[in-house]
């Protein structure tokens, strides 16, 4: 009995020291992979608000995550609860110890919340795209949509494009005071030249997603997917986005551009009506479709978000029920890295991954399946391996 006794006890102490083991060596900015490998990759559940949690039916959903301030990273996540089963509130959380705890931050409106950005230069400058939440009325949703601007690090906001459907907003790599966001729906493409404080309608070019060179002044891409029309694609333009030129040889428009900070001519194109990503070596005017690698999953693979990590030279996916993927090789293959989700319907059925991020000390965060996860350090995990019907 007394034997017994000890074991528990060793177990309820590792799984309280863990966490913060984890929170420690994270700090220390270890590389997140050693030789090509995820044998040691553990994704731990941090649920905001509530930490850990053995509840996987628990509200609100995690829907979108970020980091912001590269000194002591912060990470940010949108949560949402549309039936409203919880009376604990849902919408904007940050957390500073890689979520075992985490704060509310005030954002009293009824949005769909699309993105955050925290501004690389001051992490109290939040950027907030809010578009249609379809258990509201379209008056409701127009007087409430567009984009949200904090400088006190969300204690207020201001609705600065207001009427608008947000779809990305981007801060300038090289001119960091210099803010875009796409709009939809009588919109175009806005930008900002004072930290997001005031917008111009800058062009009336309807695009999904803005990434800008990161050396190269005023040179952008942007990628489009409304329609099965020619005018989907890739697109890029040379005056900071006045004007935008459709360039390259895919055939189908994407919804999602990434440009690939250690090699630029390097970019990969993704969320579209075929492939789950493409890949250019020449700046976009060539295209190659690299879904041939990825493993089998329930569907057509569909890839929700993606990310780079410029410290290990990986390429990160978030897929429709196909959890998350990493490349080592820019996609020629690919690699599951699923030990940790909780949440798989059957078993061919993995998560679905709608948001990933990459902290600058390479800790990463991923929204799959409404579930919060942070990378792990360890194999040993105590939270119950649970299946949902």
């Amino acid at each position: 009995m007394r034997h017994n006794l000890n074991i528990v006890i060793c177990l309820i102490l590792l799984f309280l020291l863990l966490p913060a083991a984890s929170y420690v060596a994270a700090k220390t900015g270890v590389k997140p992979m050693e030789n090509n490998s995820v044998l040691h990759w553990y994704w731990e559940w941090r649920q905001p608000p509530y930490g850990r949690t053995i509840d996987p039916s628990v509200y609100p959903g995690s829907t979108f995550v970020t980091w912001g301030s590269e000194d002591e990273p912060t990470l940010y996540a949108v949560t949402k609860d549309p039936a409203n089963y919880s009376a604990v509130p849902h919408g904007i959380y940050k957390s500073l110890d890689l979520g075992l705890n985490w704060t509310f931050v005030p954002f009293d409106l009824p949005q769909k919340i699309g993105s955050i950005v925290v501004h690389p230069d001051d992490p109290d400058i939040l950027l907030v795209a809010a578009s249609n939440n379809y258990t509201q009325s379209p008056e409701q949703n127009l007087a409430t949509q567009g984009l949200y601007y904090s400088s006190d690090g969300g204690a207020t906001w201001a609705n600065l494009i207001p009427d608008k459907i947000i779809y990305d907003i981007e801060v300038d790599a090289v001119h960091t005071n210099r803010i875009y966001a796409s709009t939809c729906c009588g919109g175009g493409i806005f930008r900002s030249e004072d930290y997001g404080e005031t917008w111009s309608l800058i062009s009336d070019a309807f695009l999904n997603d803005i990434e800008s060179h990161p050396t190269i002044p005023d040179l952008l891409f942007a990628a489009r997917f409304f329609s099965m029309g020619p005018e989907e694609g890739i697109y890029r333009s040379v005056d900071g986005g006045l004007t935008w030129t459709e360039i390259g040889d895919m055939e189908y428009g994407q919804s999602h551009i990434l440009i690939d900070q250690n090699e630029p001519n390097r970019m990969y194109a993704y969320w579209g009506p075929h492939g789950a990503i493409w890949r250019t070596e020449d700046s976009g005017e060539s295209w190659v479709d690299m879904s041939a690698g990825i493993p089998d999953i329930y569907s057509d693979p569909t890839a929700y978000t993606a990310v780079l990590d410029p410290y290990d030279d990986t390429v990160w996916l978030g897929m429709k029920h196909g959890g998350v993927l990493v490349s080592f090789d820019h996609g020629e293959t690919w690699e599951q890295v699923n030990k940790g989700f909780i949440w798989w319907r059957t078993p061919d059925e993995l998560p679905d991954c709608t948001s990933m991020a990459v902290s600058s000390t390479h800790q990463f965060a991923t929204s799959c399946t409404s579930r919060l996860y942070v990378r792990g350090w360890f194999k040993i995990q105590f939270l119950p391996f649970l299946k949902r019907d």
